[in-house]
C-alpha cells in the first residue's frame, strides 16, 4: 500500500488526464478488501492501530470507517469494540476444514509426479531415427498399462468387496502416473464463503453415482447439426418441418467409433457400467464414488443446501476433476461434477388463499373452481384471456403430447390432481411418468401439472423426473427417443455465471439443437428475480454492479417465457410486466438472426428508457421471447395436499404457454400438418399472434430494469398468447 500511494501521488495528474483515476481507486478498494479478509481470518482480535499499520492507512479514524463499511457490506464477519479500539473477528472458519490443505497437497503431489515423469522420459529418450514425440510415448505407455490392468481384472472375482477396493487402488495409482488434463478448467473451486451449498462428508466408497459423459463432436458435424436445426425450424425455409428421427441425428453427428470405444473402455476399466445414448454422442456411466475419485481425481463430497434443508444432497467435486490425456482429447465434459444449482428459497412464490382482493362484485372474474379461487387465476380466467376453447380427452389427436420436467423431490399426488379435476370441472391426469413418483405434494410439480392440463386436457402428459437438477441428463433423456413429446415445459434455471463452464453451456446447447432438429419445442421459465437473477446484481462497492442473465434463458436455441400481471387487479384484460419476472440480454450468446430486427427496434425506441450501459450486454441474445400470467396481483389457485394455495411465478407462466402451443400442435396435426418444433422463428415472424404488453418494468425492487414497450421488449417478449391468432398463423404454414 505504501508503494501504491507513492505511485498514485507521483502519477495522479496523468491518471486524471487519462480518466483512469476512478479505476485506480477501485483497485485500492479491492486491495483493502482482501487485506481485511486476511486479517479477519488470521487474528481473533486486532487493534485498529495495527490494522492501520498493516494496511498503510493514514489515520485510526479512517481505518475504523473502512472496517465498519466492510462489516456492513458483508465483506468480513466481525464486530468493532469502539471503547477499546479493536476489531473482534467472528470468523469461525477452520482452515483444515477448507479445501486449502488439499489444494497444497495436490500441488506437491503434482510436482513430484511431474519430476518422476520427466526423469522417466529422460531415461527412455528415443534414438534420433525414432521421430515419435514424448506425447506418443506417454499415450503408448498409458495404453499398455490399461491393457495390463484389464488382463489382471479378467482373472479376478469382481463381486468380492476386497477385490473391488484393490481395483480402485490400482486405478488410482495409474491415474496419478499418467499425463492428465483438467476438465472444465474455467470453473472456480467451490467457495464455502459465497456458495449456498455446504460441503459435508465424503461418500462411502461404494456409493453409486450416475454421470453424463459428453463426447467430442467434430466441429463440422456440429455445424451440420446447427444448419439442419435452423432449416427445419424456419417457416420460410423449404425444409421447414422435415424433422429428424434419432437414427438420422446419429448419422448427422457421426461420432467416430474409435472415440466411443476409447472413452467407453476407459470408464469400464475403472469399474463403471456404460450406457451409450441412441444418438451416440453421450454416455451415462454408473460407477462407485471411489472409482470416480480414482479415474477423475475428483475428491467427491456430499453437499447440502444451507437454506433449503429438505433439498436433495448433491455429490460434487469441490476442486475440479481431470482425465488421462488420451481420454480427455475425446471428451467435452463429465457432468455434472462442478455445477451447483442455486435453488429458490421458496420453490414457487406461495400465499394462502384469500390474501388478495376479492373478486369484483359484478361477477366479471371467471371462476370454474370453488369459491376459494374466486380471486385467483383458474382455468376459466386463462381461457377467457388467452382465447382457447374448452376441450376434453375426446378431442385428443394422434401423435400429440406434452411433458413437464421436475427435479429434486418435486413429486405429485394423484389425489390432488383428482381433487383439482373434480372441483374445477376439467381433466387433470398424468399419462406417463419417467423417473418415478412418490405420493408427495410438491408445489412446483403440482402447479405445472394442474395448469398445463387445465389449458390442454386433451393432450397426453408425461412427467420427466430426476432427483437432482441436471440439464444434461434431462436433455439427453428427451432427445434419445423417437416418441418424445413434441412440447416440453421446464420451470427451472440458473444464472449464466453459475454455469461458468463454456463446455457445459456448449453441451446443453447441442442437446437443445438436437431437440429442435427432431421437432421438439422446449420452453423455459425466465426466472423470478428480475434482471438481477438468483445471484443478485451485487452492491457495487468492491466490484461493478451488473445484471445477471439466466441460463438456459440466454440460450438462442430454446423459447423463454416471462411473467405478467393483469394491469388492473381482478380484471381480465390488459396485462403488465410482473416486476420479478426474469429478462434481459445474455452475457454469453450473441443476438440470433431471428430476433435481430426486433431487438434493434427495442434498443432504438425512446420509450425503452434503457438502463445504464454498464449493467447489461448490448450485443447479447435478448429474452424472454413471450410471456404469460405469473404475477402476484392474482396468483394461481393450486390444489396442494387437499387444500387450495395461491402460487405465483414464471413457473406458472411457462406450463400455461406450453399447453397453448401443445393445443396449436393438435390443430396442425388434425389438419395433416407437422408439429411446430423449435418455436422462435415462428414467433418472431408472427408477432401479431400475441397480445402486446406495454406496461411495467422487471426491476424487482431495483432502480433499473427493462421497460415494456410496443412490440418486443426484454421484459415481456412479444407479449402473451392469443390462441385464435396463433392457430390461424400456424395453420397458414405448410
Amino acid at each position: 500500500m505504501e508503494t501504491f500511494k507513492k505511485i498514485l501521488n507521483q502519477y495522479e495528474k496523468i491518471f486524471v488526464a487519462d480518466k483512469n483515476y476512478t479505476l485506480i481507486m477501485r483497485l485500492k478498494h479491492t486491495v483493502l478488501k482482501f487485506g481485511l479478509k486476511k486479517l479477519n481470518i488470521s487474528y481473533s482480535k486486532i487493534s485498529m492501530s495495527d490494522i492501520k499499520q498493516k494496511l498503510s492507512l493514514d489515520t485510526v479514524e479512517e481505518t475504523e470507517q473502512i472496517v465498519a463499511k466492510a462489516i456492513r457490506d458483508g465483506v468480513i464477519d466481525a464486530v468493532i469494540n469502539h471503547d477499546e479500539g479493536f476489531m473482534q473477528s467472528r470468523e469461525v472458519t477452520d482452515i483444515y476444514s477448507s479445501n486449502d490443505p488439499q489444494h497444497m497437497l495436490n500441488k506437491r503431489i503434482k510436482f513430484c509426479m511431474d519430476l518422476h515423469s520427466d526423469a522417466v522420459k529422460a531415461l527412455e529418450y528415443p534414438q534420433k531415427e525414432d521421430k515419435r514425440d514424448f506425447g506418443d510415448l506417454d499415450e503408448e505407455k498409458s495404453m499398455k498399462e490399461e491393457d495390463l490392468l484389464a488382463s489382471l481384472f479378467d482373472e479376478m472375482d469382481m463381486d468380492d468387496e476386497n477385490t473391488k477396493m484393490f481395483v480402485v487402488s490400482i486405478t488410482n495409482a495409474l491415474a496419478f502416473s499418467a499425463p492428465r488434463v483438467a476438465m472444465e478448467a474455467s470453473v472456480p473451486y467451490h467457495s464455502p464463503e459465497t456458495s449456498l451449498w455446504a460441503m459435508q462428508e465424503k461418500p462411502s466408497p461404494t456409493t453409486l453415482l450416475n454421470l453424463t459423459v459428453a463426447l467430442k463432436i467434430d466441429p463440422e458435424r456440429r455445424a451440420d447439426l446447427e444448419r439442419v436445426f435452423w432449416e427445419v425450424s424456419d417457416p420460410r425455409h423449404r425444409n421447414y418441418g422435415n424433422h429428424l428421427k434419432v437414427k438420422a441425428l446419429k448419422e448427422l453427428l457421426a461420432v467416430p467409433e474409435k472415440r466411443i470405444d476409447l472413452v467407453s473402455q476407459a470408464f469400464q476399466k475403472a469399474g463403471a457400467r456404460v450406457l451409450l445414448s441412441n444418438v451416440r454422442d453421450t454416455m451415462t456411466v454408473e460407477m462407485t464414488a471411489a472409482a470416480a475419485d480414482a479415474l477423475l481425481q475428483a475428491d467427491l463430497h456430499w453437499f447440502s443446501h444451507k437454506v433449503q434443508s429438505g433439498a436433495a444432497r448433491l455429490l460434487r467435486s469441490p476442486s475440479g476433476y481431470s482425465l488421462p490425456a488420451h481420454v480427455a482429447e475425446e471428451v467435452t465434459m463429465v457432468g455434472e461434477l462442478l455445477q451447483f444449482p442455486r435453488l429458490r428459497t421458496n420453490p414457487a412464490k406461495k400465499e394462502a388463499v384469500g390474501t388478495v382482493e376479492s373478486t369484483p362484485a359484478d361477477g366479471s372474474w371467471p371462476n370454474s373452481c370453488p369459491s376459494e379461487c374466486a380471486d385467483k387465476v383458474n382455468p376459466a380466467v386463462l381461457a377467457s384471456r388467452y382465447k382457447f376453447p374448452a376441450s376434453t380427452a375426446a378431442d385428443a389427436v394422434d401423435g400429440n403430447a406434452m411433458a413437464v420436467a421436475e427435479f429434486q423431490g418435486q413429486y405429485y399426488k394423484p389425489t390432488d390432481l383428482s381433487f383439482f379435476s373434480d372441483k374445477c370441472s376439467t381433466t387433470v391426469a398424468v399419462d406417463k411418468t419417467i423417473g418415478g413418483n412418490r405420493p408427495s405434494a410438491g408445489v412446483e410439480a403440482e402447479l405445472d401439472i394442474e395448469f398445463i392440463k387445465a389449458v390442454s386436457p386433451e393432450v397426453p402428459l408425461t412427467v420427466v423426473y430426476a432427483s437432482q437438477y441436471s440439464l444434461l441428463n434431462w436433455a439427453t433423456q428427451i432427445t434419445d427417443l423417437d416418441s418424445s413429446p413434441p412440447v416440453h415445459s421446464v420451470s427451472y434455471g440458473n444464472d449464466e455465471k453459475q454455469q461458468t463452464s463454456a463446455e457445459y453451456m456448449l453441451t446443453c446447447n447441442t442437446a437443445f439443437m438436437k431437440a429442435g432438429a427432431a421437432g421438439i419445442s422446449i420452453l423455459f421459465a425466465s426466472g423470478d428475480q428480475g434482471v438481477c437473477g438468483r445471484e443478485g446484481c451485487g452492491i457495487g462497492i468492491f466490484s461493478k454492479k451488473s445484471f445477471k442473465p439466466d441460463f438456459p434463458g440466454g440460450s438462442p436455441y430454446i423459447t423463454v417465457v416471462g411473467g405478467t400481471d393483469f394491469a388492473t387487479r381482478s380484471v381480465v384484460g390488459e396485462e403488465a410486466v410482473w416486476p420479478d419476472g426474469g429478462g434481459g440480454f445474455s452475457n454469453t450468446f450473441p443476438i440470433p438472426s431471428y430476433q435481430a430486427e426486433a431487438v434493434a427496434a427495442y434498443k432504438s425506441s425512446p420509450d425503452a428508457n434503457l438502463p445504464p450501459a454498464y449493467l447489461w450486454n448490448n450485443t447479447g441474445r435478448g429474452y424472454p421471447d413471450i410471456a404469460a400470467l405469473g404475477g402476484q396481483k392474482n396468483s394461481y389457485c393450486v390444489a396442494i395436499d387437499g387444500a387450495w394455495e395461491g402460487v405465483a411465478g414464471t413457473s406458472a407462466a411457462c406450463p400455461v404457454a406450453a399447453g397453448i402451443f401443445a393445443k396449436v400442435n393438435g390443430a396442425r396435426l388434425k389438419a395433416g400438418k407437422k408439429v411446430l418444433g423449435f418455436l422462435n422463428p415462428f414467433i418472431y415472424q408472427n408477432p401479431s399472434a400475441f397480445q402486446d404488453v406495454t406496461q411495467g418494468m422487471n426491476n424487482a425492487n431495483q432502480k433499473y430494469g427493462f421497460t415494456a414497450i410496443k412490440g418486443w421488449d426484454a421484459a415481456s417478449g412479444f407479449g402473451t398468447p392469443d390462441y385464435e391468432a396463433l392457430t390461424k398463423a400456424a395453420l397458414a404454414l405448410r
